[in-house]
């Protein structure tokens, strides 16, 4: 027994050698040919957070977006970058199967028209609630005025008990 006591423990002293000693042998350096790009400094944070909405209306032609789900306007500067995410979620009333999209708008110097820049993400009504979120890095143009909001999209009315949707945008220098 005590033979077998001392082989397991130099088994183990042994093991511990040698996983030390591969961990300080230098390996070579793995070159990223195209690495992620990276941000510098933070120029402003846009940002919005909505508790209340009455109901999304029907809006498969013509997205809905929410008066209050919007963001501040911000004029951008040389190289800037906007760092977009934007989260919503609700509870309904009704159980019918809905089907919900929700992607990032985009006004650009006071058009009136908020343009989709990221990928609409959906979610169905038939469990009651819904929570969608979406992530976007968007360029900006120096000198143009931009405003950033939830879109929303639905064939049938929702009737809502819960709704929120909050947005945050990191301006950021490139």
């Amino acid at each position: 027994m005590k033979i077998l006591a001392v082989n397991k423990a130099l088994g183990l002293l042994i093991l511990v050698l040698l996983l030390t000693v591969s961990c300080e042998k230098n390996y070579p350096q793995t070159i990223i040919e195209n690495p992620a790009p990276t941000y510098g400094l933070v120029k402003t944070v846009l940002d919005y957070d909505v508790a209340a909405l009455a109901n999304i209306p029907a809006s498969a032609a013509t997205p809905f977006i929410p008066l209050d789900c919007r963001t501040t306007a911000y004029t951008a500067g040389e190289g800037e970058r906007a760092l977009i995410t934007l989260n919503t979620s609700l509870t309904t009333s009704s159980l019918a199967n809905n089907l919900l999209s929700c992607s990032v708008g985009v006004e650009v110097n006071g058009s009136g028209t908020f343009t989709e820049v990221s990928s609409r993400v959906y979610g169905n009504t038939t469990y009651g609630s819904i929570a969608l979120g979406v992530t976007k890095s968007y360029p900006l143009e120096a000198g143009k005025t931009y405003v950033f909001a939830t879109v929303l999209s639905c064939p049938t009315a929702i009737p809502l008990n819960k709704f929120s949707s909050l947005c945050t945008v990191m301006v950021v220098k490139q």
